[in-house]
């Protein structure tokens, strides 16, 4: 039998307008307020349609695919945050809301020479979080050591409504029809302390994070699958730098952290999706958190080379495909993974004349991953090229361009891609500022081989992108000198879902 499969895809966004405003008070030179609200709306289509043509024995048959997505978001959220100075230190008190609407339709239609099946996944998600926390910071002994302690909570709270339909025929078929109402609710405590040490050569910095999380998936649909869970863990975190010749430029860096990577909502709902009278998907309600160990190291030399090195090590989940106790083939993700990364970059300042900086750097990764028996040993190559270069008439020009091998897999190979980034702007006084920037991402195409099947996908969207940005600042009175607001996403967990 031989295949042979045509795709073409096509991705619109006829809205995205995302709206910031900061407001910021000072009550004298000790007490700053800020607050931010942001709101964006958005729209976005997917289309993708399939034509396939199967030839067996010299007899040639057609089938037909067309998917349709069609998704809006709005997000709303405002943030306020409160500044005490005191001697030496400050305390600051901050608290967020955010709110998100997300509505999707996605429609499917296959037909071949026998059958017509179509399908409808109609949904919304809600989402709500809260975020609120407080932190004390002061500087000791003229400002060589500095202290840190803070406290924080995070409510997010997730509600779903989802119905799928599956017909053959225009007939509704048991099989891959469902419909989905989960309530998903996540809780975060956390504790955090850190301390800085700056001696003559020396700096160190020691942190400590003591975090208590409480999960808690609650499907509608399959209740008995329902399950809570409470974990607190703690994350400690160093940092050392040594300056070996500070008039020459030359130190060294060491880092260490350890991580945490928790289940996404999706992940642990409990939900049963039959796919045929064989095969039904599902979440694991019972996945843990998974844990890792980030160590890095960093050398540079005459303030013009740098020499890193990292290593991390951590647990993984993957998508277990098995058989139950009655026979029925599925799939559910599980934890029991592992993947180590060792990695090494080199960069350089090539160039840093009186209007030009040139910096290019090389990486390469090694990857070894496990999962029960199988293991996977890639590696992958990249290469930068950052560039900067101040204009006449106050015109700054920004380049970067990357060259990246990517890695291998057990049956994909991947071809070359390569990056391409520039950024050209210009002040005009102290309160515009107008942006042109040209992007360039190269097709990324790929070959999935094993020992019966073969698939070559080709990347025929444009890789041009170009963008026109205005910017206006407003300054009002002194406190513009002083304050340093910073916009938060307090949608940060919740985009990946």
């Amino acid at each position: 039998m031989a295949t042979l499969t045509e795709t073409q895809s096509k991705t619109d966004s006829p809205r995205n307008t995302p709206v910031n405003l900061t407001v910021g008070y000072d009550f004298d030179e000790s007490n700053l307020l800020s607050v931010n609200a942001y709101y964006r709306t958005m729209k976005k289509l997917n289309e993708n349609n399939t034509l396939s043509r199967n030839t067996v024995e010299g007899q040639v048959t057609e089938d037909f695919g067309q998917w349709c997505n069609r998704r809006s978001d709005d997000q709303a959220s405002v943030v306020a945050e409160y500044v005490h100075r005191i001697d030496n230190g400050r305390l600051t008190a901050k608290a967020s809301y955010g709110k998100s609407w997300k509505d999707q339709l996605y429609t499917s239609e296959v037909t071949s020479s026998e059958t017509r099946a179509h399908g409808v996944t109609d949904g919304d998600v809600r989402d709500e979080t809260y975020k609120a926390n407080i932190d004390f910071q002061r500087n000791y002994k003229d400002n060589k050591e500095k202290l840190k302690l803070g406290a924080s909570f995070t409510s997010w709270a997730s509600h779903s409504n989802l119905l799928a339909e599956q017909y053959e025929n225009d007939v509704l078929q048991e099989f891959g029809s469902y419909q989905d109402i989960y309530h998903y609710r996540e809780q975060n405590y956390a504790l955090y302390a850190s301390y800085d040490m700056n001696w003559k050569r020396l700096n160190v910095q020691l942190g400590l994070r003591l975090e208590h999380l409480r999960v808690s998936p609650n499907s509608r649909v399959n209740p008995e699958g329902n399950r809570k869970s409470k974990y607190t863990n703690l994350f400690p975190n160093a940092t050392l730098n040594y300056a070996i010749n500070p008039e020459r430029g030359h130190n060294v860096n060491v880092m260490y952290a350890r991580m945490i990577d928790s289940p996404s909502m999706n992940e642990l709902n409990p939900l049963m999706v039959w796919e045929n009278e064989y095969t039904y998907s599902m979440g694991n309600p019972y996945l843990k958190p998974t844990f890792g160990h980030h160590l890095e190291m960093r050398m540079n030399l005459f303030n013009f080379y740098s020499l890193a090195v990292q290593y991390v090590d951590r647990k993984m989940r993957q998508t277990e495909y098995g058989k139950d106790d009655s026979g029925f083939l599925y799939t559910l993700p599980q934890n029991g993974g592992r993947s180590q990364q060792l990695g090494a970059s080199l960069s350089a300042n090539v160039m840093s004349v009186k209007n030009l900086m040139l910096n290019a750097s090389a990486t390469y990764f090694y990857y070894h991953s496990r999962y029960k028996d199988l293991t996977v040993n890639s590696s992958s190559w990249g290469f930068n090229l950052m560039a900067n270069y101040q204009l006449p008439w106050d015109m700054n020009l920004n380049v970067l361009c990357a060259y990246t091998i990517p890695a291998k897999d057990v049956f994909k190979t991947e071809q070359n891609w390569c990056w391409l980034d520039v950024d050209l702007n210009k002040n005009f006084g102290e309160n515009w500022q107008v942006g042109l920037r040209y992007g360039f991402i190269s097709h990324l195409d790929s070959d999935i081989t094993t020992n019966t099947y073969r698939q070559t996908v080709f990347d025929g969207r444009s890789p041009h992108t170009v963008s026109l940005s205005v910017k206006y600042t407003f300054k009002w009175g002194e406190w513009f000198k002083v304050r340093r607001s910073q916009v938060e996403n307090v949608f940060d967990r919740i985009k990946d879902e």
